[in-house]
């Protein structure tokens, strides 16, 4: 099955690439709400998980929404951007493992969004995997930690989300963080620019916080470390993606997190250089970009 063994993302689609307020009838078909959601339009937020995703190639997608049913998994797909369409090894409703008659379909449907994916997670067994869905009702207790729960009216587009859900696909990727997290977090709080710092450091408690959690990372990344210090965004953006080629790339493409600028444009000033460090370490180690 594939995603055997492997990191997956359970994804659904309503309130977490789009606002949740979608709709199907026969004679319109899927369409957004123009009175709950005026303005709003279905998978605007989709490129933006591709950008979120991007730092992370070895995650692949399993379809968890109502759209893997109707209007159902490979039409699904078509709608979606080709890099996140490249991405997905399956969804959790499929008429050979459910069967093909409507009351298998209906008993699926019947089931809560947690119970669904459940089910699925214990015939994929991926290595590890986390759930984007804006449903919380009905998680099984075991499996809630998985679940990354969206406000169904913004979804990705939340910078709370799109921070928790960098974090945790680090996590997944680089479990490494795991060593004196507090530590890595706390290094780059002090590295917020020269007057934050000397404003911090004028308390002798934060400063002693603050190179006792240098000291951690020093000891901990000293790689990354030095890299950080030198301020070389390419040297950075090249100890974090996997090419030279691909770090090259994020630096040079306009980025939603950055208002559709490149992050090498927005770095031309002091204040946009510490936002693209901010960023690449978020992606590296998790944490808030």
């Amino acid at each position: 099955m594939k995603g055997r063994g492997e990191l997956v993302l359970y994804l659904d689609l309503d309130g977490v690439v789009h606002h949740h307020a979608v709709y199907q009838d026969r004679r319109r078909g899927i369409y957004m709400s123009p009175t709950e959601a005026p303005g709003r339009r279905l998978f605007e937020w989709a490129d933006l998980l591709v950008e979120l995703l991007r730092p992370y190639p070895s995650i692949g997608l399993v379809l968890s929404s109502s759209w893997c049913r109707r209007p159902g998994y490979a039409r699904t797909l078509k709608l979606l951007p080709s890099e996140l369409r490249a991405r997905f090894v399956g969804g959790t409703f499929h008429r050979s493992v459910h069967g093909a008659d409507q009351g298998a379909e209906l008993e699926f449907a019947s089931l809560p969004r947690g119970v669904q994916i459940a089910r699925d997670v214990a015939r994929r067994r991926p290595r590890g995997w986390l759930a984007l869905d804006d449903d919380g009702i009905g998680w099984p207790d075991e499996h809630r930690v998985h679940l990354l729960l969206c406000d169904g009216r913004v979804g990705i587009s939340a910078p709370a989300t799109q921070n928790e859900l960098l974090r945790r696909m680090s996590n997944m990727v680089n479990p490494i963080r795991d060593h004196e997290p507090d530590a890595i977090i706390d290094m780059f709080d002090s590295l917020d620019g020269p007057d934050q710092v000397a404003e911090d450091l004028s308390d002798p408690a934060v400063a002693a916080r603050c190179q006792a959690a240098e000291d951690k990372w020093r000891v901990a990344f000293p790689t990354m470390f030095q890299v950080v210090r030198s301020g070389d965004l390419h040297e950075l953006a090249s100890n974090v993606f996997e090419t030279v080629d691909e770090a090259e790339a994020w630096l040079r493409r306009p980025h939603p997190l950055l208002d559709g600028q490149a992050p090498l444009e927005v770095a031309a000033t002091a204040a946009g250089k510490q936002r693209v460090i901010d960023m690449l370490v978020a992606i590296k180690f998790g944490g808030v970009c």
